[in-house]
């Protein structure tokens, strides 16, 4: 009798394991695809901190209620570039030894002047409007930063050797961009593809 049970229970074990990858294959058919690549620029150096985004991908997409952040410190803006989801505060921290002022121009997306203020002191503003936002210290001529505003969230910046990846994609065809404040702006059509990566390499100029 016991052999009996033994022997179900040897066949069952099986069909239980088989089932459940059955079904995590089936949830990973049903995600999304993903892109990996590398920027490079003049003489094939690792292009950090560009910019890499979709731009057309539609959707409503709630923005973190987390702030983002902009510090002020040794005269500059850090970090010098922050892509953010629509609907996303930025509190921009005086951390720096004198008086700040934080100001996006008319001609920006969202133009705004948040004052001068002390260290010490943070001061926000919410980017819903789609597109760049330079911002400048009117007391600083050198220091600059750009808010990027995304209307989705699939979008990296890259890393130190020039790599980004974006998971998760809706399946469907969309243009990805690359941008730099000092790079020109590039733009290709890409088909993402359930549970497929795709490799998509920029070269800058």
């Amino acid at each position: 009798m016991r052999q009996n049970v033994l022997f179900k229970a040897i066949l069952v074990v099986p069909f239980v394991v088989m089932t459940f990858f059955a079904v995590i294959t089936a949830a990973n058919a049903d995600g999304g695809g993903n892109i990996h690549g590398n920027v490079t620029t003049y003489g094939d150096r690792y292009a950090a901190k560009v910019l890499v985004f979709i731009e057309d991908l539609q959707g409503d997409f709630e923005p973190p209620e987390e702030h983002a952040v902009i510090n002020q410190v040794n005269t500059e803006f850090v970090p010098r570039m922050l892509p953010v989801l629509k609907g996303t505060t930025v509190d921009f921290t005086n951390t720096d030894t004198g008086w700040h002022n934080v100001y996006s121009p008319p001609q920006s997306v969202t133009p705004f002047n948040l004052g001068t203020y002390p260290t010490g002191t943070t001061r926000s503003m919410t980017f819903d409007n789609i597109g760049v936002s330079p911002i400048s210290c009117s007391m600083h001529s050198n220091m600059r930063t750009y808010v990027i505003t995304l209307g989705n969230p699939y979008f990296k910046v890259t890393d130190k050797m020039g790599q980004y990846d974006i998971k998760d994609i809706p399946p469907g065809t969309y243009s990805l961009r690359v941008w730099h404040e000092r790079l020109k702006a590039k733009t290709q059509k890409v088909t993402i593809e359930s549970g497929k990566t795709i490799i998509v390499d920029y070269r800058l100029e």
